[in-house]
This record gives structure tokens, C-alpha cells and sequence, in this order.
């Protein structure tokens, strides 16, 4: 009988342990936060066009009013948005009015 109750505690001991033998996965946590993040996309490339209706957003490849460049003019160009500055909106500010083009 004593011998019954050693093994039986031991397997009730062993079913406590971690089960994560794979520690190269992500575990079930922290691939349901991936899942559920609001950006679905990783980059976006913005117009930068101060004054116009262009401005912050998707960039057009094609000279205004139908896209973002002006010709002869290097004040007037697309700038690349990554996820992480999104993530991050203390470290980066100035870009959070933009990040609604990774939610697309």
C-alpha cells in the first residue's frame, strides 16, 4: 500500500512539472498576442507632402495630385513605416498619426 501511494504521488508530482519540452515554439500565450495584434501589415511607405491631402498617406508612385511627388522637388517624398515604431509610441511619437496604415 505505501508502495501504491509513492507511485501515485510521483505521477501526481510529474503531471505538475512544465510540459514545454520545446522551448524553440512560441507557447500558447504568446501566440495568441501575435494573433491578436492590431497591425496586420509590417511596413508602409507614407508620402511626406505638407499641405496637401497626400500628406500621411499611403504612398502614390506618380507626380500630384494623383501621387505623392512633385518633380524637381526633394522636400516632397515617401518615407518608410515599420511595425516596430507603431509598437512603440514612446519611443516614437511623431509616427503614431500614421500607424492606421498598418491596420489596413
Amino acid at each position: 500500500m505505501l508502495r501504491f501511494l509513492f507511485v501515485m504521488s510521483a505521477v501526481f508530482l510529474a503531471s505538475c512539472l512544465s510540459t514545454d519540452d520545446n522551448p524553440g515554439h512560441e507557447s500558447q500565450e504568446e501566440q495568441q498576442a501575435t494573433e491578436s495584434s492590431e497591425f496586420y501589415r509590417d511596413e508602409a511607405w507614407v508620402c511626406y507632402h505638407p499641405g496637401t491631402d497626400m500628406h500621411n498617406t499611403e504612398c502614390v508612385e506618380a507626380d500630384y495630385p494623383q501621387g505623392c511627388y512633385v518633380e524637381g522637388n526633394s522636400s516632397v517624398f515617401c518615407w518608410l513605416l515599420m511595425k516596430p515604431e507603431c509598437e512603440e509610441p514612446e519611443k516614437y511619437p511623431a509616427v503614431q498619426k500614421v500607424c492606421h496604415l498598418l491596420r489596413r
